[in-house]
């Protein structure tokens, strides 16, 4: 048995990771901003924590306190808040595992510029939409309409599509204006691949799926495996040419004639985990396979199914 730290276990993702975490054996330990009681998957845990925010002087000293406290071997940050934050402070965590890929890689994948410039070094990959840093932009006329994103965002927060020159230039003139990049807007449908990989062993495996009801930050809610071997294999390849250590989710999109650009890359396990875990394969015991150093298990062959995401209400606390 192992002592993993899983943060902000009120994200989309926790239940699952919690859930198959301990039963392969593992004793789990949560962090959240809130109490225990507002949060449903503290139910599941071993011991649970509320921390300071993120971006708090207390926040390091309260996870070096828990780390040493509980005597945690593993760490898995389920958002991208926390992949920043311990890929920054990889040194003072160093007596624990941290489940993601090196500095290098994280710093390419959570920089959405850096990530569309990558992609062109391999022109047989998908690439992104044309883009540019929006300092960069020469704005003349808007024919169509264009999306603005921050290059390190998340959650889709502080998007703005536009077709109009005004809304652009606010942008322009606001003190965001070197944090953003700007691309056409592609309207499409949205596919969403996990994707793990064992840079020891060097296998490689993807799930795609077709994300057909988003919540307004980018969810899933309900979606679609599918079996799509070019998306797959284009997947593989990018995690292979990034040198991706552990799980990952690439996010595309496919326009009306059927052609893909690649969105992003989030550094950590998807929103919509649980969907490709339903599916039949386990990438959260997988990826604590490859951080144990352990070969991880072949993916077993896709079946196309609609999978939706089920709420329930739970007591936490009687008073």
């Amino acid at each position: 048995m192992i002592n993993v730290l899983v943060t902000s276990i009120g994200s989309f993702s926790s239940e699952i990771v919690i859930k198959n975490l301990k039963v392969i054996g593992n004793r789990v330990v949560g962090t959240g901003i809130y109490p225990k009681e507002l949060i449903a998957e503290a139910l599941y845990v071993d011991s649970f924590y509320q921390v300071p925010k993120s971006d708090s002087l207390e926040f390091k000293k309260t996870l070096l306190d828990i780390v040493y406290r509980e005597r945690i071997d593993l760490i898995i940050p389920l958002t991208d808040i926390d992949v920043d934050f311990f890929n920054f402070n990889r040194d003072a965590f160093k007596k624990s595992i941290i489940c993601f890929s090196n500095k290098n890689v994280i710093d390419i994948c959570r920089n959405k510029m850096k990530m569309i410039e990558f992609l062109k070094k391999s022109k047989e990959l998908i690439q992104g939409p044309p883009t540019w840093a929006l300092n960069q932009f020469k704005i003349e006329k808007l024919d169509s309409s264009f999306l603005c994103k921050p290059y390190d965002g998340r959650s889709s927060n502080g998007i703005v599509v536009t077709n109009k020159i005004s809304e652009v230039k606010e942008l322009l003139e606001s003190e965001l204006s070197n944090k953003y990049i700007i691309q056409p807007y592609i309207e499409g449908q949205i596919v969403c691949v996990d994707v793990i990989r064992d840079d020891r062993f060097k296998h490689c495996y993807a799930m795609p799926r077709e994300e057909l009801i988003r919540t307004p930050k980018g969810a899933g809610l309900s979606v679609k495996i599918i079996c799509d071997d070019f998306i797959i294999q284009n997947s593989i390849k990018i995690a292979e040419r990034l040198n991706i250590k552990g799980c990952v989710c690439f996010e595309f999109i496919r326009d009306k004639e059927g052609k893909y650009y690649f969105l992003e890359c989030n550094p950590r396990f998807s929103g919509g985990i649980a969907f490709s875990c339903i599916a039949g394969y386990d990438f959260i015991g997988n990826t604590l396979k490859i951080f144990e150093g352990k070969e991880i298990c072949k993916m077993p062959e896709l079946k196309e199914q609609f999978i939706v995401k089920h709420y329930q209400e739970v007591v936490t606390c009687r008073m």
